[in-house]
């Protein structure tokens, strides 16, 4: 089996767009290069606000960020649904702020780590467990993806520290 697989559904929000949500889960899951960003902003997130939801049927671990071009001089929150509210963590691979090529973002060490308060709740009508990168300063270059996977086992950790 892969170490990292597709997420159920990705989806980016940019305030300023019409429409605000869109759903890029067929190209986070594909290969080709730079086709993860928003219409309106032209990039993966933007200004402050703007958010990339990461979502699955079943808890993950990490995610895998593959970029066409690496974002500058934005900052984003990292957040999980408890069933009522986001709740604000730092990854536990450190701060991920979409700035270079390839990222693997371990957002916690293992199985114990991950928040037992995270639930599954609905973004734009959609039920997952939901991870998403909020803007909190906004890029004066834009990123855009070109691939997100995600590890939904401690195997798949291993497998994906191996090869980073």
């Amino acid at each position: 089996s892969q170490a990292l697989g597709p997420f159920d559904k990705v989806l980016l929000y940019c305030g300023a767009g019409s429409p605000q949500f869109q759903d890029k889960t067929t190209a986070s899951a594909n290969t080709t290069t730079g086709d993860i960003f928003h219409s309106s902003s032209q990039g993966l997130l933007d200004e402050i606000g703007d958010c990339l939801y990461l979502g699955k049927q079943s808890k993950f671990f990490c995610a895998a960020i593959i970029l066409s071009t690496s974002g500058t001089g934005g900052s984003v929150i990292w957040e999980y649904f408890n069933g009522i509210d986001w709740i604000q963590f730092t990854p536990d691979s450190g701060s991920c702020n979409f700035d270079s090529p390839d990222i693997i973002a371990y957002f916690w060490q293992d199985a114990i780590s991950v928040p037992a308060g995270w639930q599954v709740g609905a973004v734009n009508g959609i039920s997952a467990y939901w991870v998403r990168a909020r803007v909190a300063s906004g890029f004066a270059v834009n990123p855009v993806g070109t691939q997100l996977l995600a590890a939904t086992k401690i195997d798949d950790l291993a497998l994906a520290e191996e090869v980073a």
